[in-house]
């Protein structure tokens, strides 16, 4: 088989900018989704700067009309917030499903109709599971990364930024310590992400062959059994699975590693902060209140971050899955109507095939300098041992695939200024195996001419 080069694989700048295209189709919705991601951090910020102040009143003060008042008053504001975060969330939610739903659709529309674009050879070379599953995957893939930046990186910045800034104000050590920490924590998070990359990768193909292998197990199980070759495609699929199986433990593997480096940093800043806040405590610089509030900024930056340690796992895995099918996007069409092409006009149906040469691979010549003339009306038949060519001349004549050199014309318009679908609307073929979608009979029978009547279909359906 001849081969084309192989392209490198797109990156993840190029995976970002094909995703950004679409959702700059629908700023309202993601501009909601933005400043629900903001409200929701001013409530996360602002609530525990008030169980600060309510934990000091409680301290500071015997229970008193006025302190009563005071503790009311600041519950008040704590459970605003509380609802400022439902309501937040609830923007953002529904915001989000009308987006990402949306969007996912037309992914999965436009990658399956240029995925069925590409020529018959493009399909005989690849596994139709694996096709199937890069489909799938490319939307899913958006979703994951869409949820990864809107839904955890973008709210984390938020947060942290805000607890570092608020911390600061009120300590200027404990806020710049926080806000080291924080940095070097994100930093040794997508160092190590960028190095588990080629891992996800090999995973991500060793999933879509075990995809591919199942696929076209199951649909050729009338040949496994004829051939009594259950065994061997389970066999087949044992040395698949195990590949996969190796290839994340390893991934799984240097996850763990990761996890052991981000307990020793949580570690790490909490004993900083703690012990800090006891020695600013003793000067007189904090309040009962501030360790609440230490110990509550502390904790959600310590879910966020280690949250996205989760999160850049399926992000990175999803990056790696968008590419396989990107790749395939960006695959310029191997058969392509040229930007003039017209609608065949057939009068009288000559056929005539001129000096053909084709080949699949340039060892072994197919065709060589072809020629042929069929008169309209003219039945012929082409005799030759297997592998001659006879259903190559058919294909050709529907460009299945494109002669290397010469010409094919029906009635003196060479096929090539023509549009494909044209084309094959004008010529009705035969195959030698049936094929049958998996729908009703009526919309198989229909599929000839998908403007049939039932009627017609029934008539139709009775002559055969």
């Amino acid at each position: 088989m001849e081969h084309t080069p192989r392209k490198k694989r797109p990156g993840t700048i190029a995976i970002f900018k094909t995703y950004f295209s679409y959702v700059t189709q629908y700023p309202f919705s993601l501009a909601l989704i933005i400043a629900g991601a903001l409200l929701l951090q001013v409530a996360n910020l602002v609530a525990p700067l008030y169980l600060r102040q309510l934990f000091n009143i409680l301290v500071e003060n015997h229970p008193t009309t006025e302190s009563v008042h005071a503790l009311i008053t600041v519950l008040f504001i704590v459970v605003s917030m509380w609802f400022l975060d439902w309501v937040a969330k609830r923007m953002q939610g529904f915001s989000n499903t009308y987006l990402q739903t949306k969007i996912m659709m037309i992914l999965q529309t436009e990658a399956f109709g240029y995925l069925l674009g590409h020529s018959n050879n493009f399909f005989i070379s690849n596994f139709a599971g694996s096709l199937t599953h890069k489909v799938k995957q490319y939307s899913r893939s958006f979703e994951i990364i869409t949820d990864s930046i809107l839904f955890q990186f973008l709210p984390t910045f938020l947060f942290v930024t805000g607890a570092v800034i608020i911390l600061f104000l009120h300590n200027h050590v404990l806020g710049f310590a926080l806000g080291i920490w924080a940095v070097c924590f994100i930093m040794f998070q997508l160092f190590v992400s960028r190095l588990r990359q080629p891992l996800r990768i090999e995973v991500a193909k060793a999933e879509t062959l075990v995809t591919a292998t199942l696929a076209d197990t199951i649909s050729n199980h009338a040949t496994t059994a004829l051939f009594s070759a259950t065994k061997y495609e389970e066999n087949l699929f044992k040395v698949v699975i195990e590949e996969w199986r190796k290839k994340t433990v390893r991934l799984w593997e240097a996850d763990e590693y990761i996890w052991m480096s981000i307990g020793l940093f949580i570690i790490a800043i909490q004993t900083i902060m703690m012990f800090g806040a006891v020695y600013f405590w003793q000067k007189g610089q904090l309040t009962p209140g501030d360790f609440v509030l230490i110990q509550s900024y502390l904790l959600t930056t310590f879910g966020q971050l280690v949250g996205i340690n989760r999160e850049l796992r399926r992000f990175y895995s999803a990056l790696a899955e968008a590419g396989e099918m990107l790749e395939i996007l960006e695959l310029p069409h191997e058969v392509q109507d040229i930007p003039q092409a017209t609608k065949i006009k057939v009068t009288k149906g000559a056929i005539e095939f001129k000096h053909l040469f084709f080949y699949f691979n340039v060892e072994r010549t197919i065709l060589k300098d072809f020629s042929l003339t069929i008169e309209g009306g003219q039945k012929v038949a082409l005799v030759g041992t297997s592998g001659a060519g006879k259903s190559t001349i058919t294909k050709l004549l529907l460009r299945l695939f494109d002669v290397k050199n010469g010409t094919i014309t029906i009635d003196g318009t060479n096929i090539k200024e023509v549009t494909q679908d044209s084309l094959r609307d004008v010529i009705s073929f035969v195959p030698q195996e049936p094929v049958l979608f998996h729908r009703t009979l009526m919309e198989n029978i229909r599929y000839g001419r998908f403007e049939a009547t039932d009627e017609e279909v029934m008539a139709a359906a009775k002559k055969a």
